[in-house]
């Protein structure tokens, strides 16, 4: 086994599958054991560019594959013959913008000879965290919770605000 495979989560390689295919049974053996094999050369690729060890696969799309450091750098490796620098430019520019620059990935550098984008790694906010605790006192309040869907909230000023409530019950209420 490769250091690669220590870093790709099965479960998230699949679930990056399912959201590129709409679902992972949709991929035949082989596609998966290309698949893994690409991301075990963008594993290498991203260590070329500057990656430190241990290395978290993020997942993966279209134009790369994306693994995060210990430092929270993100690298952002090209998949194919699909260049990245074009994407690099858009992040340097943008990410030195004040106007934007908080809502914009922090650019470090791009990498040409191995085709990676080294950027911050943004971990996504966590809406499971915020959802439990509105279930939690809603259950105390005598309803159940909504739905829980990311497409439910609303990112503002205050955070993530809870838009859709549907699918709540009132408990001990039979309407």
């Amino acid at each position: 086994m490769s250091a690669a495979d220590d870093a790709i989560d099965e479960r998230l390689l699949a679930q990056n599958m399912a959201d590129q295919k709409a679902t992972e049974w949709a991929y035949t053996t082989d596609e998966r054991r290309n698949l893994k094999r690409e991301v075990s050369d963008a594993f290498s690729r991203a260590l070329m560019a500057g990656a430190r060890r241990p290395l978290e696969f993020k997942g993966f799309g279209a134009e790369g594959i994306v693994f995060c450091d210990d430092r929270a750098h993100a690298f952002k490796v090209g998949r194919g013959n699909r260049s990245l620098e074009n994407e690099a430019g858009w992040l340097e520019t943008a990410s030195g913008i004040p106007e934007i620059a908080g809502h914009v990935a922090k650019f470090y550098r791009y990498h040409p000879n191995e085709n990676v984008i080294e950027r911050e790694c943004v971990e996504p906010f966590p809406l499971l965290d915020v959802f439990a605790k509105i279930e939690r006192v809603m259950l105390k309040h005598g309803w159940t919770a909504p739905e829980s869907k990311d497409d439910s909230f609303v990112f503002s000023a205050r955070g993530p605000v809870l838009v859709d409530a549907g699918f709540t019950h009132h408990i001990g209420d039979s309407r």
